[in-house]
C-alpha cells in the first residue's frame, strides 16, 4: 500500500512549463499570435505587462516572451544565462547594458529592430515614448537550459531582488547556483 503522505508521480516533467505556470504568466497557444493584440498581465520579474508565446513545433529549446512597456516606463533590470533575442513590434526606447566588468552600453530601438542580449550581461528597456507602449517579443534558449540538467532548487523571488532561478548540480560536491541574486 502507498503511504498517504507520498506524493503523485509526474510523468513527462517540464521544468520550464513549471517555471511558467509559477511565473503567473498568461500563456497564449497555437500555430500563430498576433503580437499587437495579444491579451497580457503585470509580470512582476519585469515589472511590466508579459505573457508566454507558446507557438506549435516550438520544440523543447526555445520560447517566446510578449513584453508590453507601458509609456515612458522600463523594465526592471534583468540578468540571466541563455540566449535572448529581441523584436520590437511597436515602440520606441533604448535598452541599457551593464557587463560584470562595470562598463556600460546603450542603444536606440524602434519598430522591427532586432538585436540580442549578451549572454551574463544585466540589461533594462526603456520605453522612450510618453504616449504610446512599446511591445517587444524575446525568443530565448530558457526551455533548452531549464531541461539540459536536473534542477536543484528554485528559488522563490524576493521583493526587490534580480532572483536566482536556477541551480544545477555541475560539479562533484554539490549544486552551483548559476543564476545569482543580489538584494
Amino acid at each position: 500500500m502507498i503511504e498517504a503522505g507520498r506524493k503523485k508521480a509526474r510523468l513527462g516533467l517540464n521544468p520550464y512549463n513549471d517555471w511558467v505556470a509559477r511565473e503567473g504568466l498568461l500563456v497564449h497557444e497555437g500555430v500563430a499570435c498576433d503580437l499587437l493584440t495579444a491579451e497580457t498581465r503585470h509580470w512582476p520579474r519585469y515589472g511590466v505587462k508579459g505573457a508566454a508565446v507558446h507557438l506549435r513545433g516550438r520544440g523543447d529549446f526555445c520560447n517566446l516572451f510578449l513584453l508590453d512597456i507601458p509609456p515612458g516606463a522600463s523594465t526592471e533590470p534583468q540578468h540571466h544565462l541563455y540566449e535572448e533575442v529581441m523584436y520590437v513590434v511597436e515602440g520606441r526606447g533604448s535598452t541599457q547594458l551593464e557587463f560584470a566588468d562595470g562598463s556600460t552600453h546603450s542603444f536606440e530601438w524602434q519598430p522591427r529592430s532586432m538585436f540580442a542580449i549578451p549572454l551574463n550581461a544585466t540589461y533594462r528597456l526603456h520605453n522612450a515614448d510618453g504616449k504610446n507602449r512599446a511591445v517587444i517579443g524575446t525568443t530565448t534558449s530558457l526551455p533548452l537550459m531549464m531541461t539540459s540538467a536536473p534542477i536543484t532548487s528554485s528559488p522563490k523571488p524576493r521583493r526587490g531582488s534580480r532572483l536566482s532561478m536556477l541551480t544545477f548540480p555541475l560539479q562533484p560536491g554539490g549544486p552551483r547556483t548559476l543564476f545569482t541574486s543580489s538584494g
